[in-house]
């Protein structure tokens, strides 16, 4: 049995996602944090795109790589200095990779291992994604006028929501003057 390379690209970024995901988390200082985050936001771009997505994929590089790591890196610059990192720990790292590895092997075992068929027949799958793509084709007509006629208010409320952002992590992490 022939594992599909279309599979092998999917699961390699969704264990790199979770992988990605878990260092956010984990990482200390919080700039390592920022680095991860847009490691986690490049690579699911790079899913979206790889699944036909492209519109996704910039607005997720944009936003997401962009501004929201932007954000982030203004709020570390107005707070306080980072304290220096202990040695970095090699168990966390090793942990890590041990377990983007299983996941990777629980995956394929799930995909390819497991001996279910479902009960369903070739008939009623083809009918049911035959009315679905019917219904796809006036559900993307109307969304994409609807998206294209409304764009500028979009726009606006994109801008407002990223300024309103920054006001809000600015005077949260504001420092405080002592008055003697």
């Amino acid at each position: 049995m022939q594992i599909p390379f279309d599979l092998i690209v999917e699961l390699g970024l969704v264990v790199g996602i979770f992988i990605s995901a878990i260092y956010v988390a984990e990482a200390r200082p919080i700039s390592r944090a920022v680095g991860g985050f847009i490691v986690f936001s490049v690579l699911v771009a790079i899913l979206y795109l790889y699944l036909g997505a492209p519109y996704l994929a910039g607005s997720q590089i944009a936003i997401y790589t962009g501004a929201v790591t932007g954000l982030l890196l203004l709020a570390m610059s107005i707070t306080k200095p980072e304290v220096p990192e202990e040695k970095p720990d090699l168990k966390m790292l090793l942990g890590l990779v041990s377990a983007g590895v299983i996941s990777f092997i629980v995956a394929w075992f799930v995909f390819y291992g497991y001996p279910y068929t479902p009960g369903i027949s070739h008939e009623v799958i083809s009918n049911l994604l035959s009315r679905l793509n019917e219904l796809e084709k006036g559900l993307e007509i109307t969304l994409s006028n609807y998206l294209w006629n409304y764009r500028g208010i979009d726009i606006l409320l994109q801008g407002v929501m990223v300024i309103g952002v920054a006001a809000g992590l600015s005077h949260f992490f504001r420092r405080e003057v002592k008055k003697e």
